[in-house]
């Protein structure tokens, strides 16, 4: 068993690491997102804040909720490194590796990849497949 934790530790790890450097540039790109209504928002406040709410409605919210799937995207990436390196969860491990992989879904779009494609290349190992049989 010792070797099978060996075996997925390090691509758990990067797994991981790849979720939350794309929580962090997700909600960086979230908050940039939203700041750059602020302006307008005050300027709005001396006229009309429902034509402003109906503009920034139409042209920021798909991109908000664009934003937002994105950081679930990464979340269940971050969920999906620890998950395997405890060995347990193969559905939410896979999941999280392809989330990784999308680079609609990543800001880390190479890295994303080649820790997606590791992880699952270590899942495709048949002792790493009997262990979280076991867990």
């Amino acid at each position: 068993m010792s070797e099978v934790h060996d075996r997925v530790a390090l691509p758990g790890l990067l797994l991981a690491l790849t979720g939350v450097l794309s929580l962090l540039t997700g909600g960086l790109g979230l908050l940039a997102q939203l700041a750059s209504l602020v302006p307008a928002f005050l300027a709005s406040l001396d006229t009309d804040v429902a034509s402003f709410l109906i503009t920034a409605s139409m042209s920021t919210l798909p991109v908000v909720l664009w934003l937002c799937a994105g950081l679930a995207a990464a979340g269940l990436t971050v969920l999906a490194g620890l998950r395997l390196r405890a060995l347990r969860s193969p559905t939410v491990v896979y999941a999280g590796a392809v989330a990784a992989m999308l680079p609609c879904c990543n800001a880390c779009c190479a890295v994303g990849v080649l820790t997606g494609g590791w992880t699952l290349w270590v899942m495709q190992d048949d002792s790493v497949r009997a262990a979280m049989a076991d867990a």
